[in-house]
């Protein structure tokens, strides 16, 4: 449960490359972000109807990612990390983490949903497990990233450039696919 596959793991993938700290931070800010769903989860739970807002919340999160993703297409490796990301702050992952999991609908989703469930019936104790898990994850898969990155250099390099614009891509697309099907401007047909 601490290592979903999606944006911030593509963000990870994408930061560890130039170095451990700077893929740890982008997932330090995620988990700050959850952190802060989780309390405004517990405030709010039983007098706020978060489902009025779903249909913004896909929007703006699908533009969010789409946008990353051009992002780094734009940016990608020709041969070495870009000069760039390597003279980048290192608070810079940890913004970016932070803004992707605060908008991320399916991150916001699984509190209003999931969370509040999880609350409900066994109260916080199992987050103190959630994110003590999430740390160890953040470290063991930014050195693994990194240690791949100095193996495989350029080739590495392009692979998870193009894995996370990927991944970026498929989530974008499909929160504006349940934007669409929210809105009734598509509907999926299902044949038996």
């Amino acid at each position: 449960m601490a290592a979903p596959p999606g944006p911030i793991t593509a963000m990870i993938v994408d930061r560890a490359r130039a170095s451990v700290k700077k893929g740890m931070l982008v997932g330090l800010g995620a988990m700050t972000a959850d952190f802060m769903l989780m309390i405004f989860v517990l405030y709010l739970r039983n007098s706020v109807n978060f489902s009025f807002f779903y249909d913004e919340l896909y929007g703006i999160g699908g533009a969010y990612f789409i946008i990353l993703g051009v992002s780094i297409l734009r940016n990608l490796p020709e041969a070495g990390i870009d000069q760039k990301m390597k003279n980048e702050q290192s608070y810079y992952g940890y913004i970016r983490g932070f803004a992707t999991g605060i908008m991320n609908p399916l991150q916001i989703g699984w509190w209003l949903t999931a969370g509040i469930s999880v609350i409900n019936s066994e109260g916080v104790a199992p987050f103190y497990f959630f994110y003590p898990g999430i740390t160890l994850y953040l470290i063991v898969f930014s050195i693994i990233v990194k240690k791949s990155y100095l193996k495989w250099g350029i080739k590495f390099e392009m692979a998870a450039s193009l894995f996370s614009v990927g991944i970026l891509f498929i989530f974008g697309i499909y929160f504006f696919l349940i934007l669409a099907m929210n809105l009734n401007l598509v509907s999926l047909v299902y044949i038996n």
